[in-house]
């Protein structure tokens, strides 16, 4: 029996009113009724910065403190594991050794990275992990200065970026990349470290959490009160961080990310550019200003929000193929468009 059906309808008023004493002596307090039985938890929010963002995570639970430390603990493992920049990460060895051969990496590095050329191949591209040649180009590196960089330069680099220079030895969990590659975890790495979080906190027995971090966003079971998680869809065009009125989502379980223009760009000559680059130009993705994608996976969400940015008219045609994922898309001219089973 999950939270969901465990849950009974309580009086408002008493509900209020029990809670407000418990809140005095003891902090938020969430009481889930098991036949005869009560068994209490508390609900915390805990935050860390891993990732160059802020991840914050609610957890419904006994001694949640304790829960929440094994669950980011396991995060930043892998979070430090896929970091390119991390001289004891495994992508880093794989980068130093670009043109060497085989390197074999621990089991969770090689599935994350055929998770992301296996999607990337579908998409035709457009998705790549091996955009870190470009993204540098760029100055969107760890410690860079942005800034635009030549012509001749881009397309020096632009065959770089091609799938087809990562081979993969599943029997051993080995990744080979061609001389002048480089690869970059960035568009599927917070996704893969919220989705082993939410693993941890479900084998831990929680009985709800929460998890965002920096827009990519996971959940499951039900909040103290009975009610689902509201999940607010950003205007990437408010500077106050608010979100669009009517596009609230409301969850007991999956993920919702959100890939836009607005998080990391520099501006230059009045001239706006933002980090999610697209392979075939060299330049940043034009046509639309930011892509929710809601489904189970956060890491496959986290790669359908960005090839979807990089397609401008054509992204709601390409999420409607995933019938597992719907999507909201916001155009340059501001209009909001949907998937069809879109709620």
């Amino acid at each position: 029996m999950n939270w969901q059906e465990r849950i009974k309808k309580i009086d408002k008023k008493r509900w209020l009113a029990g809670m407000a004493a418990v809140l005095i002596i003891a902090g938020a307090l969430a009481v889930q009724l098991l036949g005869n039985e009560r068994v209490a938890g508390e609900r915390i929010q805990e935050t860390r910065f891993f990732m160059d963002t802020v991840v914050s995570m609610q957890v419904l639970a006994e001694d949640p403190e304790a829960k929440a430390e094994q669950a980011f603990a396991a995060m930043k493992d892998l979070s430090d594991r896929a970091d390119r920049f991390y001289s004891g990460s495994e992508i880093y060895r794989i980068n130093e050794k670009a043109g060497q051969g085989p390197v074999e990496v621990d089991e969770d590095i090689f599935a994350i990275i055929q998770k992301g050329k296996e999607v990337g191949e579908k998409t035709g591209g457009l998705f790549t992990i091996a955009i870190a040649p470009l993204m540098d180009l760029w100055g969107f590196g760890k410690g860079m200065e942005p800034g635009k960089p030549a012509q001749e330069d881009i397309e020096e680099v632009l065959p770089l970026l091609d799938l087809e220079g990562i081979t993969l030895y599943p029997d051993r969990n080995a990744v080979e990349i061609e001389e002048g590659m480089q690869l970059d975890l960035g568009g599927i790495a917070k996704g893969a470290v919220v989705d082993r979080g939410i693993e941890v906190l479900e084998e831990l027995g929680v009985a709800a959490a929460f998890i965002n971090a920096g827009g990519d966003i996971r959940v499951f079971g039900l909040k103290e009160d009975g009610t689902p998680w509201r999940i607010g869809v950003r205007d990437p065009r408010r500077e106050d961080r608010g979100h669009l009125q009517d596009y609230v989502i409301e969850a007991d379980t999956g993920s919702v990310v959100t890939s836009g223009d607005y998080e990391r760009f520099f501006m230059e000559d009045g001239e706006r550019f933002h980090h999610i680059l697209d392979p075939r130009t060299g330049y940043p993705a034009s046509g639309l200003r930011s892509v929710t994608v809601i489904g189970e996976s956060c890491v496959e969400a986290d790669i359908l929000s960005t090839a979807a940015f990089m397609m401008g008219e054509e992204a709601l045609d390409f999420l409607e193929n995933y019938s597992d994922y719907e999507g909201l898309i916001i155009n340059e001219d501001e209009e909001i468009l949907t998937t069809s089973n879109f709620k």
